[in-house]
């Protein structure tokens, strides 16, 4: 890959954390609900669904190349996300 894919890749899953964090945010009502059924279903229709935005996305920039520092950015980007819309 060469080196602007992967400054592109690097960039997308750190603004893709920061994406997921407001996203997590946004409905935490609906993860932390007192239905057991409800939250089950609905956590992993999330966990679904982001996961393939995450990949269709990656898949258009770089054919879907998928390296573990991508995943950590995502983890870093979702950190940084909590410690700044947090007050």
């Amino acid at each position: 890959m060469i080196l602007f894919l992967q400054v592109i890749s690097l960039l997308f899953s750190f603004v893709f954390g920061l994406f997921l964090y407001l996203y997590f945010k946004l409905f935490s009502f609906l993860l932390f609900s007192t239905n057991t059924l409800k939250k089950i279903l609905f956590n992993f229709i999330i966990l679904i669904l982001v996961s393939l935005l995450y990949y269709m996305i990656l898949f258009y920039l770089n054919d879907g190349v998928i390296h573990l520092y991508f995943l950590l950015l995502i983890v870093f980007g979702f950190l940084i996300g909590y410690k700044i819309f947090v007050k």
